[in-house]
């Protein structure tokens, strides 16, 4: 018998692609993660990203920093489902990134919105400066550029690593390393003003990130032989779920109920301030670091109100200690008592002044007042140092705070002759060994310190070096980096001789230091804006830095190296008459908010339609014919965008301005905003420091305009001046007129100029994220 056997055919199995090894930036299979998973970990970043609110006093960072993370994690998955390397999905987000940083950050130095050398070389200064700053300044801070550039490269690195991390490597746990520093950083360094909200949010993220790439891992890795995804996935995801939304709910409602969680720390390492009601050392860093950011970008912020029954220098503090980088202090604050004595008195006569401060958004450290106060009432727990004369109160920050101040005020008193006499060359050791001492400073900055001093008397050397910098070879100019350091000291001194008060006052503490006079350095606002109610009205933009000399029995005596500025009656023995910043908008707070929200408005506006086009222009096609023409397709799409969009906005944002002026004030203000972007285009714009009448007469002038025109520009101006500084509101038939007026000097730009210069202008949508001067 035959036996037939039937052999079965073995079933074949799909091989499943093998993913490429771990780290050789190559993408496979294991690579191409989920959009959930991807947009977990974008989330997880965006989270870590907005926890870093608490470095800084607003939310200005905020915005770039999220479209910046979104646009790197977006690049990198889109270089994985395109299977590109790590290092080609890299070079095209960094790439990406630094053109849409300098959109959002640094629009102005743009050429027609793309960036060019001249971007660069801003973006290092900005990233220079804020590296100087770090270790001198404390949260919260200013987001100034420097810090928003620093934050961007931050959130790009932590974007682009964690991508990595799980999604070519499949390292759920290494991934999450880059945000946590982030949020571990925040954490070290920040305010604790919404600390448990930003430790419950972060750890929720976290879970959740875990959650889904563990999920979306299990899927991937048995799909491919048992095609059961989303039984595998669903159970898997509600447990996570559950399990993370109680341990969060545990933490926050259990935490700060634990035994010990309301006790001091073990380790202190923050080392607060132990001022214990105003009492206590406190070391501070420079305020120095903050001024050119008030006069530059806040400038016209309202920082406190002070009626007061004379004027001076309202003072902060002064510093002692320079190593060569920065000035700094560190004062011993005590209680104060009812009579502050000051440490060496000065026997000159001086003036009793009485100040009622109200503190608006001063955002500091210390208590304005004049030098140097004698008494304080209004706050409890202030804290006095009688070596600066400062004044510091128990709450973090000074605003809100209402107090009064009274203060001997001694700069009247002084002459040539007194101070001539009071000495001082016999230097006390207490004042010498504190106010005295220099790093290894530049031997060329010393010999020109003794060059300029001479040998006279102490107070000699000091006119002597202060008409040093006001004899005509040194220029106040805002557009020079921060900085008072030995480099930024010899560059200012034999360079560019251009400066602020930081390099005035530092250079002058210093020189002088060098030829044997103790000096220190104030920090505080000069009088401000008298407004009709007799009240005294600061802004940011009189925020300075003056040198005080130490001089026998005179006590310590203010200078002003600085040009444009002069100490308030002390012209009888500095030679300089009192001068102060010419406010650049109404001298109140409540027509300052409205110019503030048009800004942000339109900045926000112009964000948008950025953001959009780098959208459009990241994608790259795969190489070849085809991929040249749909490049050429994106690039001719996205330029038909840009003249339809970009023009829009350009009326829309007009007819809000227009729209929105319904007083005769507001409506002067807006045609000027219209005649200084009209005559901007012919190089006459006005510039920061000039009156709407000085700005008038050289517009008239550097334009050519016609005599019929030029009138029109004056009868503007003399509107302007009125809308800025007058106290009540203005008839209706001058802001008609302002408006013809406006009208007219616009119809002469458009009749000078050709369709290709008003199309170029028209396109331009740089004056989209600028702000407008006045409105």
């Amino acid at each position: 018998m035959t036996t037939t056997a039937t052999r079965s055919r073995p079933q074949v199995t799909p091989r499943r692609p093998a993913p490429s090894p771990p780290g050789t930036g190559r993408t496979g299979p294991s690579a191409l993660a989920s959009p959930a998973a991807a947009a977990s970990l974008a989330l997880l970043t965006i989270v870590a990203a907005l926890t870093m609110g608490r470095l800084y006093g607003g939310v200005t960072h905020l915005g770039p920093v999220v479209i910046v993370a979104l646009l790197a994690h977006g690049i990198a998955f889109e270089g994985r489902r395109r299977n590109l390397s790590t290092l080609v999905s890299t070079l095209v987000a960094a790439a990406a990134v630094a053109v849409v940083t300098a959109w959002l950050v640094l629009p102005h130095s743009t050429f027609y919105g793309i960036p060019a050398g001249h971007t660069w070389r801003i973006a290092g200064r900005d990233l220079r400066d804020a590296v100087a700053q770090f270790r001198d300044v404390v949260a919260p801070a200013k987001a100034n550029p420097g810090f928003i550039l620093a934050s961007i490269l931050g959130v790009t690195i932590t974007a682009l690593l964690s991508d990595w991390a799980a999604f070519r490597m499949q390292a759920t746990f290494e991934a999450a390393i880059p945000s946590f520093t982030i949020f571990l950083f925040t954490a070290l360094l920040g305010t604790d003003t919404g600390e448990v909200l930003a430790v419950a949010t972060y750890v929720a993220a976290l879970l959740l990130f875990i959650a889904v790439h563990q999920a979306d891992t299990l899927t991937r890795s048995t799909a491919w032989f048992t095609g059961r995804r989303q039984g595998t996935i669903t159970p898997f995801l509600r447990h996570a779920a559950a399990l993370g939304l109680v341990g969060v709910m545990a933490a926050l409602i259990a935490g700060p109920h634990l035994p010990g969680a309301k006790s001091a720390a073990v380790l202190d390492w923050r080392k607060k301030d132990a001022t214990g009601g105003g009492g206590g050392n406190r070391v501070t860093v420079s305020p120095l670091v903050d001024i050119r950011a008030r006069l530059v970008n806040q400038a016209n912020v309202a920082v406190f109100d002070v009626t007061a029954t004379g004027r001076a220098y309202w003072r902060l503090t002064s510093l002692d200690v320079f190593d060569g980088s920065i000035w700094s202090s560190n004062g011993v604050y005590r209680p104060a008592k009812k009579r502050l004595t000051a440490v060496g008195d000065s026997s000159v006569a001086s003036t009793r002044v009485t100040q009622k401060y109200a503190i608006l958004a001063l955002n500091s450290t210390w208590l304005p007042a004049a030098y140097e106060p004698a008494h304080v009432a209004g706050l409890t727990g202030v804290g006095y140092d009688a070596e600066s004369g400062s004044l510091l109160p128990t709450e973090p920050t000074s605003d809100a705070l209402r107090y009064t101040v009274e203060s001997d005020v001694a700069a009247s008193h002084l002459t040539p002759g007194l101070l001539e006499a009071a000495g001082g060359a016999q230097v006390p050791s207490n004042i010498a060994k504190r106010y005295l001492p220099l790093p290894n400073i530049p031997p060329s900055v010393a010999t020109e310190a003794q060059r300029v001093a001479g040998t006279g008397s102490q107070y000699a050397k000091a006119r002597a070096l202060e008409d040093y910098f006001r004899s005509g070879r040194f220029t106040y100019d805002l557009n020079v980096p921060a900085g008072h350091d030995d480099r930024a000291m010899e560059r200012f001194l034999f360079r560019t001789r251009r400066g602020f008060c930081e390099q005035f006052a530092g250079t002058y503490a210093v020189m002088a230091r060098a030829v044997g006079l103790p000096t220190r350095v104030a920090v505080g606002f000069t009088p401000g804006e008298q407004g009709t109610d007799g009240s005294y009205h600061v802004f940011s933009l009189n925020a300075h830095a003056w040198p005080e000399v130490w001089l026998g029995t005179a006590g310590w005596v203010a200078f002003e190296p600085t040009p444009g500025r002069g100490v308030p009656g002390g012209e009888a023995y500095t030679g300089v008459p009192e001068a102060q910043a010419v406010p650049q908008a109404p001298a109140t707070a409540s027509t300052l908010a409205p110019t503030n929200t048009t800004a942000a408005s339109s900045q926000t506006t112009q964000t948008t339609e950025r953001r959009t086009g780098t959208a459009t222009s990241t994608t790259k096609p795969k190489a070849g014919t085809s991929g040249l023409v749909w490049l050429g397709l994106v690039l001719a799409v996205a330029a038909a965008l840009w003249l339809a969009i970009v023009p829009a906005l350009h009326r829309l944002r007009r007819q809000q301005r227009h729209r929105g002026a319904r007083s005769p004030r507001q409506r002067v203000i807006v045609a000027f905003d219209d005649a200084d972007l009209a005559l901007g285009r012919l190089g006459a714009g006005r510039r920061q420091a000039e009156t709407p009448a000085e700005w008038a007469h050289r517009a008239a002038r550097k334009a050519s305009l016609p005599n019929d025109v030029a009138a029109a520009l004056a009868r503007l101006a003399t509107a302007t001046g009125a809308a800025w500084f007058s106290g009540g509101e203005l008839p209706a038939e001058m802001a008609t007129g302002a408006s013809s007026a406006a009208a007219a000097i616009e119809a002469h730009v458009v009749r000078r100029t050709t369709r290709l210069q008003r199309l170029r202008w028209a396109v331009d949508p740089r004056p989209l994220l600028a702000r407008p001067a006045t409105a």
